[in-house]
């Protein structure tokens, strides 16, 4: 009896570094702040009443035993701090100036944060309106101790502070422009922290 022919085993190839993309435009600031559209398409953008009554997901953060009771004690001082912008209508223009200034000025815009030294790691996301708007958490690196994630080694260039800064940004995927952003605790730091 023949054998029959057998398929040869396929290399394993291990995956390298993810591939980044440089990229660079010549825009105005009155640009930056309208986005890639000049109007937005959507009408009567607003924020769902869920999402709005929603805490920031502090579970998904990594943070030792102190951080977490010192959050905890901030955000009790602190509750409902968060800064909302329109995308439609007469206030979209100077909404979207105000949102593209503090996202820069903490370095959480996208440019920034696909930046090599970008101090910001996403620990969660999710989307909604059927893909329409997403909702991200992001944790400064020097915020989280790297023996929680169970790595004996710090993957990250900067040293753990102990920092508490993070904060959830809500946007709309398709235009990129700012819903909200919902500053987590204060920090010592101007660099780092929110001072709003």
């Amino acid at each position: 009896m023949p054998k029959e022919p057998t398929k040869p085993a396929k290399k394993r190839t291990s995956r390298g570094p993810p591939a980044f993309q440089v990229r660079f435009a010549n825009i105005s600031a009155e640009e930056a702040a309208q986005g890639l559209k000049k109007t937005s398409e959507r009408q009567n953008t607003t924020i769902p009443a869920r999402s709005l009554a929603s805490d920031i997901q502090l579970k998904e953060l990594w943070l030792t035993l102190e951080q977490r009771s010192a959050i905890d004690t901030l955000n009790a001082a602190n509750a409902g701090l968060d800064t909302k912008f329109y995308v439609n209508g007469d206030q979209e223009q100077q909404s979207q100036y105000e949102a593209a200034a503090l996202m820069a000025s903490h370095g959480l815009d996208l440019d920034s944060r696909e930046d090599n030294g970008n101090r910001w790691s996403v620990r969660w996301s999710t989307s909604k309106d059927g893909g329409k708007t997403k909702r991200v958490l992001l944790q400064c690196d020097c915020g989280y101790d790297h023996r929680l994630a169970g790595s004996k080694k710090r993957c990250t260039a900067v040293d753990f502070t102990g920092c508490l800064a993070h904060a959830e940004i809500t946007f709309v995927i398709e235009t990129q422009k700012i819903l909200r952003v919902t500053p987590g605790a204060n920090s010592d730091s101007d660099l780092i922290g929110f001072k709003l």
